[in-house]
């Protein structure tokens, strides 16, 4: 990510998620891209493919998930990621985590011996 506050992220739009900034609070996207303001911890209702786009990169990224229920969407900002060890202060214009998961409402619960497979694909793509 070349810079968050530039990028956003298409397709999820109406999609009900849950804000874990806000108490966990549920909301529905609205009906334009999500665009990145402050910190950021959503759980979007989600088993659709998304695009994150980074104009500052000149790029999109595509990314397409199989057997999944959910996309967790966060960006740290700049007080939280200066409390990460593992990040670091300076580090949060340029990070944007979008993962493909099962919790939530989607979450799977397995037995001893059964199994769940999730599968991710990211297709990179030029953008002028």
């Amino acid at each position: 990510m070349a810079d968050v506050t530039q990028a956003f992220v298409r397709g999820l739009e109406g999609t009900r998620y849950v804000d874990k900034v806000r108490e966990q609070s549920v909301f529905t996207e609205g009906p334009r891209e999500l665009r990145f303001i402050a910190e950021t911890d959503r759980v979007y209702e989600s088993t659709a493919s998304c695009t994150i786009v980074d104009p500052a990169g000149k790029r999109s990224l595509v990314i397409e998930k199989e057997h999944s229920g959910a996309t967790v969407v966060w960006n740290p900002w700049r007080e939280r990621a200066a409390q990460m060890s593992d990040l670091g202060a300076a580090a949060w214009p340029t990070m944007l985590c979008v993962e493909s998961a099962n919790v939530g409402k989607s979450r799977v619960t397995l037995a001893a011996g059964e199994t769940h497979g999730l599968a991710v694909t990211v297709s990179v793509h030029g953008i002028s």
